[in-house]
């Protein structure tokens, strides 16, 4: 909740959630990372670490540089996309929490 700025919806200060985590509801297109076949993960006893993670860090120092770039300029690209998917996540959530 801290990570994505998610209010309490109870107001308590978050004391409910505390070593808490938001589960998944949706993933948007420019938030996929990569697809794998698990066949070809499986050919590797340390596919998360040798494979997932290496992508993961690769996708979001691509992404935090298409920020920084993007804030230096007013054309919309997949970074501002991102940003309105979490905005409508953000207010699905607070329409569901009566907020």
């Amino acid at each position: 909740m801290n990570h994505y700025d998610i209010q309490d919806p109870y107001g308590k200060s978050k004391e409910y959630y505390v070593n808490h985590y938001v589960c998944l509801w949706q993933v948007t297109k420019t938030e996929i990372v990569q697809h794998w076949k698990w066949s070809e993960l499986a050919k590797n006893e340390n596919w998360y670490y040798e494979i997932i993670i290496p992508a993961f860090e690769e996708f979001t120092a691509k992404t935090s540089a298409a920020d920084n770039a993007n804030s230096l300029s007013a054309e919309r690209g997949p970074v501002e996309s991102a940003k309105e998917d979490m905005d409508d996540l953000q207010n699905a959530f607070s329409n569901l929490s009566g907020k």
